[in-house]
């Protein structure tokens, strides 16, 4: 099979701007909710006590597939779905 450089550069250029707005995303909606957020001030008060009596123990991990994070690897797997569209359709066309 011959590698199409031209598809695969806009293949890896989607996948790019699919992270990108995988990272912008949460940081708009992050402000958003935080310039909506109005704290009440008197009725947390009373759950003040619950919240410096309780303590979590454990260990967070990040879920990974043969060393590789979720994140990157299902950037990965668009890339080369996209690229097996793309290639499909080029030869359908021709």
């Amino acid at each position: 099979m011959k590698l199409n450089k031209r598809v695969m550069v806009e293949s890896v250029g989607m996948t790019l701007l699919i992270a990108l707005v995988m990272i912008i995303w949460p940081v708009i909606q992050g402000m958003w909710l935080t310039r909506k957020n109005e704290p009440d001030i008197i009725n947390e008060y009373a759950t003040v006590d619950q919240l410096q009596s309780k303590v979590a123990f454990g260990v967070m991990y990040t879920p990974t597939v043969l060393g590789i994070s979720a994140g990157v690897l299902s950037l990965l797997i668009f890339a080369i779905a996209y690229y097996g569209v793309r290639m499909f359709i080029r030869r359908k066309l021709n």
